[in-house]
């Protein structure tokens, strides 16, 4: 056991976000580390610390003051980097990222991309998106969500390898369907999650009587995007039904995605929105939940007749996507749920497409 210790290959992980909040790092983790020793740097964002056995975490202090916050940040993550352990580092982009890219000249360098830019304005969105494919150019290998990610950000595809979202399956208890319970896990900011709500009360206030129904909500964003969400829970009377739970790490909602039945996975009909494939889809139908998500260009790829429906980003499209998914419930099973995305479990996704980016060498 000791030899196999010593012989496992090094990687540092690099990410902002505390472990165990960003549920992709946390399953790569978990399904590396019989082949890796890793270790992973990020923040301390106060939330409770999410431990792995045989991950080595170290936590940053994140101090007010952002230019001796990120020189911190940059000293832990070069301090660790120098002691000689490592080939290879997977950093998740950050802001200046490419001032560790410049610093580690030896190694493997591999920069993780999850998003374009989200910002409203198109000016904004360009000169952010530039500044992204500029500090990539300080890492050896790229990889990226999706392929249309990649033309949006105008990365060279022999730089880049495809590292999909996906879900761990969760056997599901949730799918006979004679209570229907809706599920919202995911960031409250710029959602408008409120609208998911008012489409949720006119199909409460019409059918409430013929089948008992609850409504989940977990996740965070700005005071302002709270209070509207929960202003809006409390003008329609749905204090019993729909409940708001703040923040939770992802270990404590396994039995939500087991004990549901309907996820929602809503997020803005806005371009810059368009080709981010959302996590929350794949951990949905891999819990065998029929899903309701806007069309957006990605979950178009997704979502079929044997998985789910598609609506608008709006109150109306919404009930009318649930009044449908309640009419044709019967017809779902949970195993033909999960088989229709099953290649996107987690496991699958290290085993085909983050390992053999790992294996790749700078002399290849």
């Amino acid at each position: 056991m000791w030899d196999n210790y010593k012989h496992k290959k090094r990687i540092l992980i690099v990410n902002p976000g505390q472990f165990g909040y960003q549920s992709g790092y946390f399953y790569y983790c978990k399904y590396l580390k019989e082949e890796y020793h890793i270790t992973f740097i990020c923040y301390d964002q106060g939330f409770p610390k999410v431990e792995l056995n045989g991950i080595d975490i170290h936590y940053q202090e994140i101090m007010p003051n952002k230019l001796k916050r990120f020189m911190a940040w940059r000293k832990k993550i070069l301090q660790e980097w120098q002691t000689g352990k490592y080939e290879k580092v997977f950093m998740v982009y950050f802001k200046l990222c490419f001032l560790l890219g410049i610093s580690i000249s030896k190694g493997y360098k591999i920069l993780d991309i999850r998003s374009g830019s989200l910002k409203r304005s198109g000016l904004s969105r360009f000169l952010q998106n530039q500044q992204i494919l500029f500090e990539s150019l300080f890492f050896d290998r790229i990889t990226i969500l999706s392929e249309k990610l990649c033309d949006k950000l105008g990365f060279p595809k022999a730089k880049c390898s495809l590292l999909p979202l996906g879900a761990d399956i969760v056997p599901s208890n949730g799918t006979d369907f004679n209570s229907l319970k809706l599920l919202y896990v995911g960031t409250l900011t710029k959602r408008n999650i409120h609208e998911t709500i008012e489409g949720f009360a006119c199909f409460y206030k019409e059918f409430h009587s013929q089948v008992k129904m609850t409504y989940d909500i977990f996740g965070y964003g700005t005071q302002e995007d709270e209070e509207r969400l929960q202003k809006s829970i409390q003008q329609n009377n749905l204090q019993t039904v729909v409940n708001f739970h703040g923040r939770v790490n992802h270990d404590q909602l396994t039995s939500y995605f087991a004990n549901c039945n309907i996820g929602v996975s809503y997020i803005p009909l806005e371009k810059y929105y368009d080709y981010q494939p959302p996590t929350k889809t794949f951990e949905y139908v891999l819990s065998g939940m029929i899903c309701i998500a806007t069309s957006t260009y990605e979950n178009r790829r997704l979502i079929s007749s044997e998985n789910g429906y598609l609506c608008e980003d709006n109150a109306n499209s919404f009930y009318n996507a649930l009044k449908m998914a309640f009419n044709s419930r019967h017809r779902f099973k949970a195993s033909e749920i999960v088989k229709s995305l099953e290649s996107y479990e987690w496991s699958n996704i290290v085993k085909t497409k983050l390992k053999p980016v790992l294996e790749h060498s700078s002399h290849d």
